[in-house]
């Protein structure tokens, strides 16, 4: 029991190294984009990423992932069959990528992603989600052929992911990617990755950009957090857990989704509670965050905050927010 619960911690783990070190490399790219990205409709998107370990030379061709598809327009609801995987949302004016590749002896990768017909953003996205799948397959292929040779293992491998999105203002978009992955095991690996721009300059918003005091709002989220998670995970709640998870530390605060009131404060699997538990979330408002100074160019109506309103009062136990992540025995494919 112990050894299959340290088993799927173990891949978790590296999972989630994948993601961050990959997500380091390319936000450091993201300081050289343009300060003032451009508009227009021909911005290159669905353009296979030429990426080698610094993103330049191309890789194999056998190992380049491939665009399958580029939706413009929301489709016609048609009926979903019993159980099937939830599908990518198309957004009104949102173009979606979808990259695909894999087969029965290679690592199976569905990878969607959005396109907002901005320069600076488009490739960002594009360069990041490049560089998310080919990091999976390249990691499934040292793990399951290291000399290259074929294997059924593969058959285990796959990763998909999704993408929801929301508008605190209109200049601004916050992308919330949830990643599953399955390699196998009890059950599959899911992370949550949060990518919040601002439209009008082409620029990716870090934490220090969404308040005008970081240092504060990183101890108003973790007291906040530490308050209100126990009454939510309830019998589940691990005092451990919650406290190593909810430090004032940036790592523990870094997915955030950016709403019109506030923010949701997104919590890994593991990272507060167990993998029976799922993800967590958590909602704050622009009055509960007022003393960290929310900056007026993400939410304009956060001047009109009182600094000094009362904080609202932790919420109550309520439905798990990640009812529809894999369960044990189960592989990737659905979102919430």
């Amino acid at each position: 029991m112990q050894g299959t619960a340290f088993s799927s911690l173990a891949l978790f783990a590296i999972f989630m190294a994948i993601l961050l070190l990959s997500a380091q490399r390319l936000d450091a790219a993201d300081g050289e984009a343009p300060a003032q990205a451009k508009n227009t409709s021909e911005t290159g998107v669905g353009k296979v990423a030429k990426v080698d370990s610094e993103t330049t030379a191309p890789p194999a061709e056998g190992n380049v992932s491939r665009i399958e598809s580029i939706s413009r327009e929301s489709p016609a609801p048609t009926p979903e069959p019993e159980n099937a995987a939830l599908e990518q949302t198309i957004y009104p004016g949102v173009q979606n990528i979808h990259i695909q590749s894999g087969s029965y002896d290679s690592p199976r990768v569905s990878f969607n992603y959005p396109a907002f017909r901005v320069d600076a953003v488009d490739e960002s996205l594009r360069v990041w989600a490049e560089s998310i799948t080919r990091s999976f397959e390249k990691e499934m292929r040292e793990t399951f052929s290291p000399g290259g040779e074929k294997t059924d293992e593969y058959i285990a491998c796959e990763m998909t992911g999704l993408y929801s999105l929301e508008r605190p203002s209109p200049k601004v978009v916050s992308i919330v990617f949830n990643i599953y992955s399955y390699t196998g095991g009890a059950h599959g690996n899911l992370a949550i990755i949060c990518r919040n721009y601002d439209l009008a300059s082409g620029k990716r918003l870090d934490f220090a950009s969404l308040f005008k005091n970081p240092e504060k709002a990183l101890e108003i989220m973790s007291a906040y957090s530490r308050e209100a998670l126990p009454k939510i995970l309830g019998e589940e709640s691990d005092d451990e857990m919650i406290l190593y998870g909810t430090t004032p530390e940036m790592e523990n605060f870094s997915e955030l989704v950016l709403t019109p009131q506030g923010i949701s404060i997104q919590f890994q699997p593991y990272q507060v509670g167990p993998w029976s538990a799922g993800p967590q979330q958590l909602e704050m408002s622009l009055a509960q965050l007022a003393q960290a100074g929310p900056e007026q160019t993400v939410w304009p109506q956060a001047g009109n905050t009182d600094a000094k309103a009362d904080a609202e009062p932790a919420p109550e136990p309520a439905v798990n927010p990640a009812a529809n992540s894999p369960k044990d025995g189960e592989t990737t494919g659905k979102a919430q």
